[in-house]
């Protein structure tokens, strides 16, 4: 069994095993909550006082044909189970839950306040089903070792809708969670985020620069941070089951040993203009479908469409990223940051069985040292770029004594200014073998199959290479290596090339 380099406390896993016991899970297939906004009642019951802690145990039952307005924190103090509740919030205001608590066919919002949303505290059970929760900083916040559970439920207009740690500060607290599950729920921005609360990090308005970066839209629908035992959605999942994710400026952000597997969700959509520094500030990233930092994460059928990047990873384990839909946005001609899945410094990598539309892009790998597995992969671009479009990249690969896979992929690459199949750069031990790649692109467009470039030790060979067109210029090459040594090319197909082999 291959051992990742990620740590993470093993206490994680013993916790997982012997924390049983809560509610009993709601079983439930409804996807729309059928209470109505508490924004339109007529009139309200004052819960609480601004700036002051009013404690659930010190109120009697709420009744669901009223509405209430929440003022200052409500403190769940003692179990509780709210069904069909309408619940107007105060700007600024949160629950924090410090015993079990059961939301079902409820709307909470702050009806265009900010508030700061229902925060856990200690070991509770959190379920909610059925439900809305609209208008604050954080959906969900959750701390230590809660239970979680959110199906069927929308978060509309919400900073981040579920989190475990806040980005607006250094995370160094390790969080299990659970029966941890998020399945069936819809995070979406719906026109601009409300203004920050007093107090929040960006009050009194949102950041209108760096351009290209909307602040006011939600910033994801999911931020995971030292977590294990919370996943995204599942594999299985179909219909109703599966989480949807659009109109944010991403989609899920797993970052610092978090261990949580990403399947059965929909994202589309994404906000900006701008893809945000992977590098940079973690608030100003924008436009990534999936962002990892040093996790351990699956990630199965999933879609995504209209994103910049699909799939990013650093540092992370991904040992499997399989069955997904990608469809990558295309802002302008000259626009070089669109990416299907890029992974940096992996310590796994099996790339399996998903289809890839456009991006300058499809499939990059950057300074790897392990075995990877690049196999049975689509990957498809139609979109005129201004710089070099490449469907599998390989860079910095040092791979002694492994071996890099890339078999059986099907590329279509069309309309580039310069493009490039399958390319290597700075490799070794690469088998790069029965991959079909076709050019449609226009006569003065340059292609190369497959290009090596410091490429050794490696083996090219079963791969069918054809150029559509009779106009063939010079520099479009079938199989072509350069400043490469001691690599095996044989049995390998390649047709209306300037050259075929070089």
């Amino acid at each position: 069994m291959k051992k990742y380099n990620i740590s993470f406390n093993l206490r994680y896993l013993c916790l997982l095993l012997v924390v049983t016991g809560g509610m009993a899970m709601p079983e439930t297939i409804d996807s729309q909550a059928s209470v109505t906004t508490p924004c339109s009642c007529g009139s309200f019951t004052t819960i609480g006082v601004t700036g002051d802690k009013t404690y659930m145990s010190g109120l009697s039952s709420f009744n669901s044909s009223n509405c209430y307005f929440i003022k200052g924190d409500l403190v769940i103090d003692t179990a509780t189970f709210w069904t069909g509740l309408r619940l107007k919030m105060e700007e600024g205001s949160r629950i924090l839950v410090l015993a079990d608590l059961s939301i079902s066919n409820c709307f909470i919002s702050g009806c265009g306040d900010m508030w700061q949303g229902i925060h856990s505290n200690g070991q509770v059970d959190i379920q909610i089903y059925d439900s809305t929760v609209e208008g604050a900083e954080f959906g969900f916040k959750l701390k230590t070792t809660a239970g979680f559970v959110a199906l069927q439920t929308h978060f509309i207009n919400n900073y981040i809708g579920i989190t475990t740690a806040s980005p607006f500060e250094t995370d160094g607290q390790d969080k299990v969670i659970h029966r941890g599950q998020i399945e069936g729920c819809h995070f979406y921005t719906s026109g601009t985020l409300p203004d920050p609360y007093p107090g929040q990090f960006y009050y009194p308005s949102w950041p209108t620069s760096p351009t290209g970066i909307p602040y006011n839209q939600g910033f994801a629908a999911i931020y995971l941070s030292r977590t294990v035992g919370l996943n995204v959605g599942s594999e299985k999942a179909t219909g109703t089951k599966r989480n949807k994710i659009h109109d944010m400026r991403n989609g899920v952000i797993l970052r610092d040993q978090t261990v949580s597997h990403i399947g059965g969700t929909d994202i589309k959509d994404l906000e900006g203009t701008r893809v945000g520094n992977h590098f940079g500030n973690v608030r100003d990233l924008n436009q990534y479908a999936i962002h990892m930092y040093r996790v351990v994460s699956d990630i199965q059928k999933d879609t995504i469409k209209n994103a910049m990047v699909g799939i990013y990873g650093f540092q992370s384990a991904n040992a499997t990223i399989q069955k997904n839909y990608i469809s990558i946005a295309t802002p302008g001609s000259t626009y070089g940051a669109t990416l299907g899945i890029r992974l940096i410094t992996p310590q796994k990598a099996n790339i399996t069985q998903n289809k890839i539309y456009e991006g300058m892009r499809g499939i990059f790998i950057e300074d790897v040292s392990i075995d990877f597995l690049i196999q049975d992969n689509d990957l498809t671009t139609t979109f005129y770029f201004g710089g070099i479009n490449i469907r599998i990249f390989i860079m910095n690969a040092k791979l002694d004594p492994t071996q890099g896979h890339i078999v059986n992929n099907d590329l279509v690459i069309d309309d580039a200014l310069s493009s490039t199949g399958i390319h290597a750069i700075n490799a070794n031990r690469l088998w790069i073998e029965d991959n079909d790649i076709e050019f449609f692109n226009d006569e003065e467009h340059q292609t190369r199959g497959i290009l090596g470039v410091g490429m050794y030790s490696s083996r090219v060979t079963g791969n069918v290479v054809y150029r559509d067109g009779e106009e063939v210029l010079e520099g479009n090459n079938g199989i072509q290596l350069e400043n490469s040594g001691f690599n095996t090319v044989f049995c390998n197909s390649t047709d209306n090339f300037w050259i075929n082999l070089n």
